[in-house]
């Protein structure tokens, strides 16, 4: 360095030697490399002379700027991260050969890069590793053409995410879609199993198995397919027990499949769906048991609607009752008077709305002695009153409230008093 000085002033002259001559690279140390500048690495003299341990200490501004003079050993001494900072420029100027280098330690991003060039043979995709394929993002997968992902092996498959499969869900071949685990196939959304079923076939029960309440509740129509009884016999039982009304309607098209479905399926069914399925038919394919487990609303509504035609007397005897036999229970308050529940009637309703004539808007049954009587499903209003057929003092009246008494549920029990009418009662 030298110094000079002018008006008093002392300049320092600094010799730059990066600048004043090229930089010989066969003589660089992993410290010196790992300072270079941008202008520094393209003063660099036979960079293939670097040695292979110096490469990893280079600067990625380096990397790209003399990547293309690189030789294959000091391309495959490049580190991950080195690799990632390649220019997608850089990587389609380095030509196949090289990119088939780099895939061995390149990151999935820099394989998405490589790939994305459409440049590569069926053998060299093949050198993905399971882990690069597992750093790509699900859109990265996706992006992939047929021609690349038909040729992903086995092993390279079965890491994928069910997110990845799923974004390049129309571009597997049947081989790969036959071929995926149970993981990546409940992780598939509900709204891609249509496109499955060409698959439910040739997969293994616990592929079946794999399928979820919401991807099976995705494919009703499925279920009315002849050949939807082989997929049938494959699926769990809880996958069983989770079936959707739309599901049953549709399996109830076939006596025998739907006939292996439990009890607790069919006492699930809306109404709705049980006279859809008599409308078109598929009632009379559930089994005598079957029948007898329906809800007795669904049955009620059918009797309403005249829908029971299509079964036989047998079937129509498996039905359950859609009357409902209630007991009384009696307050003695009339202590010396012979009162027994015999000596009630049961006057009840099935309009919707309380009629203000009770002789046009009531029906009147006898109740047993037991207490017991039976009122039709779509009784509304109820009360009792003394049956003025049975010899009673006519001073004594057995009363209750009315009550509506719908939705109401087997084995109800209403309470009955009884008062007098004149100061002469014995209450």
């Amino acid at each position: 360095m030298k110094k000079i000085l002018l008006g008093g002033t002392v300049l320092a002259l600094t010799a730059i030697t990066s600048f004043a001559g090229n930089i010989n690279g066969s003589s660089l140390t992993q410290s010196e490399a790992s300072k270079l500048t941008q202008d520094e690495c393209a003063t660099l003299v036979g960079p293939s002379n670097i040695p292979d341990s110096v490469i990893s200490s280079l600067p990625s501004v380096c990397v790209n700027n003399m990547g293309l003079r690189f030789t294959n050993n000091q391309l495959e001494a490049l580190t991950g991260v080195q690799i990632s900072t390649l220019s997608f420029d850089w990587l389609r100027a380095a030509g196949q050969a090289r990119q088939v280098v780099l895939l061995a330690k390149s990151t999935s991003q820099a394989v998405f890069r490589i790939v994305a060039l459409n440049m590569l043979s069926t053998d060299q995709i093949k050198l993905i590793t399971p882990r690069q394929l597992q750093g790509l993002s699900d859109t990265q997968l996706g992006l992939f053409s047929k021609n690349y992902l038909k040729v992903l092996t086995d092993v390279q498959m079965q890491v994928l995410r069910s997110g990845q499969i799923s974004a390049a869900f129309d571009k597997w071949t049947d081989q790969q879609m036959r071929g995926l685990t149970p993981a990546q196939i409940k992780g598939l959304p509900a709204t891609q199993t249509n496109g499955l079923l060409s698959y439910f076939t040739s997969w293994s029960n616990a592929q079946i198995h794999a399928l979820t309440p919401a991807q099976l509740a995705a494919i009703p129509h499925a279920f009315g397919y002849p050949w939807f009884s082989k997929v049938l016999n494959k699926m769990s039982t809880e996958q069983t027990k989770s079936l959707t009304n739309q599901a049953i309607f549709q399996l109830a098209k076939y006596s025998v499949e739907v006939q292996t479905l439990p009890d607790s399926l069919i006492s699930s069914l809306s109404d709705n769906t049980v006279v859809s399925m008599a409308q078109v038919g598929y009632l009379s394919n559930l089994s005598d048991t079957q029948l007898s487990k329906l809800s007795v609303s669904a049955v009620w509504n059918l009797k309403l609607r005249n829908m029971l035609g299509q079964l036989s007397e047998n079937q129509r005897g498996s039905l359950p009752s859609t009357d409902l036999t209630l007991t009384a229970t009696l307050d003695r308050s009339c202590k010396d008077v012979d009162m027994t529940l015999g000596k009630l009637r049961a006057v009840y309703s099935t309009q919707i709305t309380q009629p203000t004539n009770s002789s046009e808007g009531y029906t009147s049954d006898a109740v047993s002695g037991s207490g017991q009587f039976t009122v039709p499903r779509n009784a509304t209003f109820l009360y009792f009153n003394r049956d003025f057929d049975q010899l009673m003092p006519t001073n004594i009246n057995f009363y209750g409230v009315i009550q509506k008494v719908t939705p109401v549920t087997a084995n109800a029990t209403f309470s009955v008093a009884c008062r007098t009418t004149s100061a002469n009662a014995s209450n």
